[in-house]
């Protein structure tokens, strides 16, 4: 009976990795967001759908990690799985308020500056975007960071495989790394720095994370490691 239970939760955390990529998936067909002030105003609706569809995903990864990190200190993980949990709770609150901004802010200011024919923005508003691009430069790293110590977590609880967590820590630490170069050298780093930067990527491996850990519940055979 404990053994079930522990398996329920397991799976309840693996569920919370999983759903983001399953909500983005739904709005895959909307393409990139619009390029000019007027594309966005007109698909208004559909950007604040977009962004706000991202802000619970963020939500998820949060409940995923807190998930994650409360099954692993039942494993004798601590000190990795508690640097993986500070690091997204710090990130996520970050993501949101950077999802709000692009779904909301700049939809009303796009609406603003389209109603009144304008083609200036304010003076205020480079300040606030290079703000925003700060801000999104220390969410990405964080959850880039969170994920590599929560791999280290799993590996050392053996829920991972040498060559799983070899990969992981690979792309979590080489993305971190691009992420950080590209608020330094942007242009250098513009097209690798925003790639990495996409919102819906740094969710990426946690969702395989989340898959691994369905197939560690559901092979009974399991002997514990995730391959």
């Amino acid at each position: 009976q404990e053994k079930t239970e522990e398996e329920n939760k397991l799976a309840k955390t693996a569920f919370f990795l999983i759903i983001p990529w399953i909500l983005i998936s739904m709005f895959a067909g909307l393409g990139p967001p619009p390029e000019t002030a007027a594309e966005w105003t007109s698909t208004a609706t559909e950007q604040q759908v977009r962004y706000f569809m991202l802000v619970i995903c963020g939500v998820f990864i949060a409940f995923g990690f807190v998930g994650l990190r409360e099954r692993l200190k039942t494993e004798v993980e601590n000190f990795y799985s508690l640097l993986a949990l500070t690091a997204i709770l710090i990130a996520i609150p970050l993501f949101i308020i950077n999802m709000l901004y692009w779904g909301f802010y700049l939809t009303e200011l796009f609406k603003i500056q389209t109603t009144t024919n304008s083609t200036n923005f304010p003076d205020w508003f480079l300040p606030i975007k290079q703000l925003f691009g700060l801000i999104s430069v220390v969410e990405v790293a964080l959850t880039y960071f969170a994920t590599f110590a929560i791999v280290i977590a799993m590996k050392k609880a053996d829920w991972l495989s040498n060559t799983s967590s070899f990969v992981y820590t690979l792309l979590s630490l080489s993305a971190f790394v691009i992420i950080i170069l590209s608020a330094f050298f942007r242009e250098a780093f513009e097209i690798p720095g925003f790639a990495v930067s996409i919102p819906a990527f740094p969710f990426l491996m946690p969702y395989i994370i989340g898959i691994n850990l369905l197939r560690k519940v559901g092979n009974k055979s399991s002997t514990g490691n995730v391959d």
